[in-house]
């Protein structure tokens, strides 16, 4: 382009020539959907949102509101205390009362003395603490007291000798008189005696309770020394055999027989006589219900007239036999009097001629009566009554030793112990069951159960062996399983995790999966947005803003027209315009002296108009985002130009090669045009997306015009050339002006495929940079004219887009020029930009001050002396190639 040309950059035509249709037929090509429409994308997208919403916002609250588990908070290391027996350990204090009437005070104090302290040495069971006391002289024997487990009567005699009162809890002990211990001695034949005969009252109850709390988590290991192994498995099976614990039981008194008769009994005379008086002592610790039954032609389940072991199990025929279930919650013991022939023929423990028991169910009587007697007596159902009386006490677990008082005594005792044991068991059962299994749901009443049952323990422990202490343990023991039996809590043990699973993927799987696949749809469809909407900010930052056009000037050098004049070695300089808003533009005076005076040193000259200024397209911006792709636009147009330019035909004759030396591309600018020189990025990045850009895109078409002008450009020239060697023509440093119209009408315009990438340029060679500032803007300027409010000072760190710009300078030859009257600029300012650019390692950034010049360079002398280091500055670099 000859000097004074001006030429829009507009991107050619995006139409490429098409070639005609041969005259076969092809074959039809498959008819492609419309794309979607940008409202179709928007509704779709909403749709899945306002679902998702729904889920999110309404489903998931719901269901977690309504799936939520409720974990009522339980003590459980109180609850494992307990469990393991360190909140109370089982102790029974029997207090033991002896009536020594004939004895002196000081005589009997000190015999209870010695038998304490003979006591207190042979106890190797800690659970039992004996502690005797002397009743007051002459006083009666105590009924119903609960807090004397034993009152020994005192009485001389002839020989030592000891018997229990079958009637109440009293021990006689008869002894020779010089048997009574001296105040002096330290032991007695007397305290000996007696100390043997307590241990042997007590040793029955003692295993027992040495074997529950063997058996229990609470004490583990605690076994007296005489509990031998054998003795252990005896009362193994008498535990076996016994019946759990209830406050009731029902008892049923059957009368069976295989014939009509016997078909009446005196059922109601012989509990009265035999049955009812044991229930009255037992009622303190139980309580029962009665009922009677007459059963005529009942057919046992074993026909054989003498019964053997094996017989005895399958002897009652449950499937004819009405026997009575349990009634309520209390368990049913069953006594049957069968009227027949048959006999046992062995003998057991439990077992008689007549009768056996049957472990934790109850016992059968065989009763032998003649054929035609039709009635059974009082006195005929007074052996089955005692055995039956005998039995019961055996199922509900009562010693075998000693009178009956003591026995019950001793039951209330061995029963406290369990129910506190089992208690306890439980409460640690339900501890270990909260803990394994975190999603199991505790209801509120299961906590309160917890609770109560720990509160009834403490009452408990605290009276063990008495009535209340009985009555605290039972309590605490149906507390503590009706909380471990809650049924809520029982369901959920049989539905683990697996099963929510298997419940909810039918259900929710039909739901979900449209719903999540939707979702994915959309977010890669946004993801895809994001990586264009990306991309395509990058390639603005790759310095093509848009497609606004440029109104632009190319100068050539006088020695494409001139001979002698000075050579071209293909350097260029690039020159921006003040601020456009303040009347800048390419035809700035100041501006076109200074790009003058580079393109008679040699360089190729351009200059362009930044948008919204004289006839570039677009307005200017407040963010000099756009006039900074402005620029590199015009410096990518101007490095293809200068690489396809070749006016004296070198290029052609000698192809380029690694030795050659690039030429200088300088980029210069004056006050406004300086500060956007300062922000552009380096070269090889502004030169980046003209390599092989995308055919249509603006770079491309930026590129293609550059080669196209190029190429017409060397042949004008050229054959300028070669009018003036002929002499048929005088050449002139300006072709033939053209108006704007006629330039914008017949552009040179490369064909350019719709598809597809442009080639990289074939021996490219990118050019050296250069820079050159004239009145740059530094300071509160710049943020003014870019409007960034915010000054540098109080950012936390630089873009490194600006740090890659400004490392620029420093790296290539730049040169800045400025006055110290810039009214701009305070060139306090400019002198600390200056320092340290120039102070940095292997800088070849250099500042001038010019004193006395101000921002437009009207002071005298200063102009020349401007011009003056520009032209020394573009001449050393011109010489250096």
């Amino acid at each position: 382009m000859a000097p004074g040309e001006s030429e829009p950059l507009q991107a050619p035509s995006d139409s490429t020539p098409s070639d005609s249709a041969p005259a076969t037929a092809a074959a039809p090509s498959p008819t492609l959907p419309p794309p979607e429409k940008r409202s179709a994308i928007k509704q779709r997208s909403y749709v899945v949102l306002s679902f998702w919403l729904v889920v999110l916002l309404l489903g998931v609250p719901f269901w977690w509101k309504t799936t939520a588990i409720y974990r009522a908070d339980l003590p459980l290391d109180s609850m494992l205390k307990w469990a393991d027996g360190k909140a109370c350990r089982p102790v029974f204090p029997l207090q033991i009362s002896i009536q020594a009437d004939s004895l002196q005070d000081q005589e009997a104090q000190n015999l209870i003395r010695l038998t304490q302290h003979a006591l207190d040495d042979l106890n190797d069971f800690s659970g039992h603490h004996l502690r005797l006391e002397l009743a007051p002289r002459n006083a009666p024997i105590p009924r119903d007291d609960f807090q004397t487990a034993l009152t020994i009567r005192l009485k001389p005699g002839t020989s030592s000798s000891a018997s229990l009162n079958q009637e109440s809890a009293v021990l006689d002990i008869t002894y020779p008189p010089n048997h009574v211990p001296s105040l002096t001695s330290s032991s007695s034949p007397l305290a000996s005696y007696i100390t043997n005969e307590l241990r042997a009252t007590f040793a029955e109850e003692q295993s027992i309770i040495s074997y529950l709390l063997s058996t229990s988590s609470m004490s583990t290991g605690v076994r007296p020394q005489g509990l031998s192994p054998e003795a252990a498995e005896t009362l193994s099976k008498r535990t076996t055999r016994s019946l759990r614990y209830a406050p009731t039981y029902h008892l049923t008194f059957s009368l069976f027989t295989d014939r009509g008769l016997p078909n009446t009994w005196d059922i109601e005379a012989a509990l009265d006589e035999y049955i009812r008086p044991m229930l009255e002592v037992l009622r303190p610790i139980h309580n029962f219900t009665i009922d009677t039954q007459v059963q005529l032609y009942a057919v046992p389940g074993v026909q054989s007239q003498v019964l053997n072991k094996e017989h005895l199990s399958s002897f009652i025929n449950a499937a004819e036999w009405p026997l009575s279930p349990s009634i309520g919650k209390a368990p049913t013991v069953n006594f049957v009097i069968y009227i027949g022939n048959q006999t046992i023929g062995l003998d057991a423990e439990t077992e008689t001629s007549q009768s056996w028991m049957i472990p934790q169910w109850g016992t059968v009587y065989l009763l032998s009566q003649p054929d035609t007697e039709s009635h059974v007596s009082t006195a005929t159902l007074k052996q089955p009554m005692l055995t039956f009386g005998g039995h019961l006490l055996s199922l509900l677990g009562t010693p075998q030793s000693g009178s009956l008082p003591l026995r019950l005594s001793t039951l209330g005792r061995i029963r406290s112990t369990d129910l506190l044991l089992r208690a306890s068991s439980t409460l640690g059962s339900l501890a270990r069951l909260s803990l394994a299994l975190p999603s199991i749901s505790i209801p509120r009443n299961v906590a309160d159960g917890v609770s109560k049952t720990m509160h009834h323990l403490e009452l408990a422990c605290a009276d063990l062996g008495g009535p209340e202490g009985l009555k605290h343990a039972r309590i605490a023991e149906e507390e503590a399983e009706r909380a471990f039996f809650e049924k809520s809590m029982v369901g959920q043990l049989y539905f683990p995790d697996e099963h929510k699973i298997a419940v909810y993927l039918p259900l929710l799987g039909p739901i979900f999966v449209p719903l999540v696949m939707g979702l994915i749809n959309e977010t890669k469809r946004i993801i895809k947005e994001l990586k264009q909407k990306a991309l395509d900010a990058k390639n603005k930052k790759k310095h093509i803003h848009d497609g606004a056009a440029l109104d632009c000037r190319v100068y050539h050098p006088d020695s494409f027209y001139t001979e002698g004049a000075a050579p071209w070695k293909r350097h260029a300089v690039v020159f921006a315009h003040p601020y456009a808003p303040m009347g800048g533009s390419f035809d700035d005076p100041l501006m076109g002296i200074a790009a003058e005076q580079l393109r008679r040193k040699g360089y190729l000259l351009g200059t362009f108009n930044f948008r919204g200024a004289g006839r570039s397209a677009g307005r200017t911006s407040w963010t000099a985002k756009p006039e900074c792709g402005d620029y590199t636009s015009f410096v990518g147009f101007m490095a293809h130009y200068l690489h396809r330019l070749d006016p004296f035909g070198h290029r052609m004759a000698e192809p380029p090669s690694e030795k050659t030396v690039p030429p200088v591309l300088m980029m210069a600018g004056y006050s406004y045009g300086a500060m956007i020189t300062t922000q552009l990025p380096p070269l090889d990045q502004v030169l980046e997306p003209f390599s092989s850009p995308d055919c249509g895109s603006h770079a491309a078409q930026i590129r293609l015009r550059a080669e196209s002008w190029a190429e017409r450009q060397t042949q004008a020239v050229q054959e300028a050339r070669a009018a003036m060697a002929r002499g048929q023509q005088k050449a002139s440093r300006k072709t033939s002006p053209t108006s704007s119209s006629e330039k914008s009408s017949s552009p040179p315009v490369a064909a350019t495929p719709a598809k597809g990438k442009l080639s990289p340029v074939s021996g490219f060679i990118t050019p050296r940079p250069a820079y050159l500032l004239v009145s740059p803007l530094q300071g509160l300027v710049t943020h003014l004219a870019t409007m960034s409010l915010v000054p540098s000072v109080f950012a936390r760190q630089k873009p490194r887009q600006e740090d890659d710009a400004e490392a620029k300078l420093v790296r290539n030859p730049t040169l800045a020029v400025f006055g110290d009257n810039d009214i701009f600029v305070p060139v306090g300012k400019l002198r600390a930009w200056v320092g340290r650019l120039s102070s940095q390692p292997g800088s070849q950034f250099q500042g001038h001050e010019i004193g006395s010049a101000g921002h437009f360079w009207a002071e005298e002398g200063v102009l020349d002396a401007m011009l003056d280091l520009i032209c020394d500055f573009a001449g050393k670099l011109y010489d250096g190639n």
